[in-house]
């Protein structure tokens, strides 16, 4: 009797399991809504959300030392309006370019900010990614 009890209650909440899983609506992909100016080309940079390197925030420079923008904890994303040509960014002042990008009229740069680990403290850096390395981040339920 009571081993009978027992199978009901398991049957019971794996069901309740099953029902649940059911009702999770398709996951939908969204990304930065960006628009490209005639003439000018956009450079995106975020930095996703990870638990290694949460509290190092970091400035974005170019080449001549000029605040970009900021990188503070993870989720954080903003872009900026460029003439086509080379450009150079980097996460550290007196660093070499953690990027370098041949941007071209019309076209959207994607740049991932993320931290390495160092033997003391973290050291920020930038990556060109692709759309769909954005679009993780983006990712709703």
């Amino acid at each position: 009797m009571k081993k009978a009890i027992f199978n009901v209650a398991k049957l019971i909440v794996l069901l309740g399991i099953l029902s649940v899983i059911g009702c999770v609506p398709p996951r939908h992909v969204k990304g930065p809504h960006i628009v490209v100016p005639p003439g000018k080309a956009v450079i995106y940079f975020f930095r996703p959300d990870a638990y290694s390197g949460r509290s190092i925030k970091f400035s974005v420079l170019d080449m001549q030392g000029k605040t970009v923008g900021y990188l503070g904890k993870g989720g954080d994303s903003f872009s900026t309006v460029v003439v086509p040509g080379i450009h150079k960014y980097r996460s550290r002042k007196g660093s070499l370019p953690d990027v370098l990008l041949t941007a071209e009229s019309g076209k959207i740069y994607y740049v991932k900010g993320s931290v390495n680990m160092g033997f003391v403290v973290g050291r920020p850096i930038l990556k060109e990614v692709s759309l769909s390395e954005v679009q993780k981040k983006f990712i709703t339920y």
